[in-house]
């Protein structure tokens, strides 16, 4: 058995273990605000300040849970930061965004600060930046409201910014997950990062080392979603392979991501975000032997966004009930977008330490690109079946669709090489 193989075996074994536990740890809070019975009252720290106004939100932790908690602005009130101290209590709702919604609107209910958590200097030097970098996101944008919340929901992981309406019309569209700082970012950064030490004629060993400490400041800056670090952590492996003279191999990479990840925090098993990433990640590693005689080809990039489709579609309708065949062909368009405006919005950031005009100008070309995406999304959700309602799916329905993908990739390889080595 291949070294790499034998990564996903124990890695499997992992998850099934971690799968009992967390869900038998799960069990001990299904009781927890179960149809409205009590209300939930708990003592919160600010991860993340959210959107400010009439009615405010932050972001936090309670166990398993991510909590967006949605309150009343009080005049003479300051709006929270993060390592604020909160007593809260009020009405769970529906998760939304990858987060639960606490709402603190009925007679009774309270959020008010108790008091402010020492933070680690590097965490406030990330709530600095990120508060920087979304200001200079927003540099002439400042009449483009939507257009300047998408690029920073885009770039920042701030999909507080995402309107509803617009969140409605990506959900529909199955296009979603751009919203989710993930592996494009993050090799966005270290691309632009290895190039520019490349440029500086520093050697790849040491450029890896300085590599990854960055990478992880800015998934701090993002928020530290679960699809986030899962890229930061598989990059991490990856790049450490160069710093011990190895050669990387990215399958033993998602193998130890995965490991660490869920060895940290064995609820990650059971949020969605974290699942999807993982899996729409094993599922270009597994398929691609299948895709490479596709490589050099035309159809190339439209097989493995199949792929990546097609390794997320079990876990949206276990979890949400819902198939996209719409995301399939909306993202044939969608992520070459996506890459761009990341990079546009990289390039925004960077000029508007050098020159603010030529600034103004990127994000402007930015905002173009976001809206861009949102009429495609719009487009692909007007669709009819873009986006179907299923009765949630159980093992045995995912482990079907995955044998029925496995051999449709594996005829369409063999019809491919045929034909080719008939031309030939």
């Amino acid at each position: 058995m291949r070294l790499e193989h034998r990564y996903l075996v124990w890695t499997a074994v992992l998850a099934a273990a971690l799968a009992v536990y967390a869900q038998v740890r799960d069990n001990e809070e299904q009781s927890l605000n179960e149809g409205r019975s009590a209300p939930f009252t708990a003592t919160l720290t600010v991860q993340e300040a959210g959107r400010d106004g009439a009615w405010r939100e932050f972001y936090a932790r309670h166990l398993k849970m991510r909590l967006k908690v949605v309150f009343k602005a009080e005049p003479g009130v300051p709006p929270p930061e993060t390592g604020d101290i909160f007593e809260v209590r009020g009405w769970l709702g529906k998760a939304e965004g990858g987060a639960r919604k606490l709402w603190v609107i009925e007679p009774g209910d309270y959020a008010r600060k108790t008091g402010e958590r020492r933070l680690k200097p590097l965490i406030r030097l990330a709530a600095r930046l990120r508060r920087d970098f979304s200001r200079r996101l927003g540099l002439g944008l400042e009449r483009d409201g939507d257009a300047a919340g998408l690029n920073r929901a885009i770039l920042l992981g701030e999909r507080y910014r995402v309107g509803r309406e617009a969140r409605e019309v990506f959900i529909a569209a199955g296009t979603m997950h751009v919203f989710a700082v993930s592996g494009l970012h993050v090799m966005m950064v270290a691309k632009l990062l290895m190039v520019a030490m490349a440029l500086c004629w520093v050697p790849p060993r040491w450029a890896a080392a300085a590599l990854i400490p960055v990478l992880w400041l800015y998934v701090l800056i993002a928020g530290s979603a679960p699809s986030a670090v899962r890229a930061a952590t598989m990059a991490s492996f990856y790049f450490a392979a160069l710093l011990f003279g190895r050669q990387p191999n990215a399958t033993i990479a998602w193998a130890l991501a995965f490991a660490a990840m869920h060895l940290a925090n064995p609820f990650n098993i059971l949020d969605a975000g974290s699942l999807l990433s993982f899996a729409v990640m094993l599922g270009l590693l597994l398929m691609g032997e299948y895709l490479k005689p596709f490589a050099r080809t035309p159809w190339a990039f439209a097989a493995y966004s199949f792929a990546a489709w097609a390794a997320g579609v079990p876990i949206v309708a276990h979890i949400f009930g819902r198939v996209t065949p719409g995301g399939l062909f909306a993202n044939l368009l969608l992520l070459p977008l996506a890459a761009v405006e990341v990079a546009l919005g990289f390039a925004g950031l960077a000029a508007s330490f050098v020159f603010t005009p030529l600034a103004q100008l990127i994000n402007g070309a930015a905002a173009l690109t976001v809206r861009l995406m949102y009429a495609l999304s719009y487009a692909v959700s007007s669709l009819p079946f873009a986006n179907v309602e299923v009765k949630t799916w159980g093992v045995w329905d995912s482990l079907r669709w995955y044998a029925l993908v496995a051999l449709t990739l594996y005829l369409i390889r063999i019809v491919y090489l045929r034909r080719r080595a008939e031309l030939t």
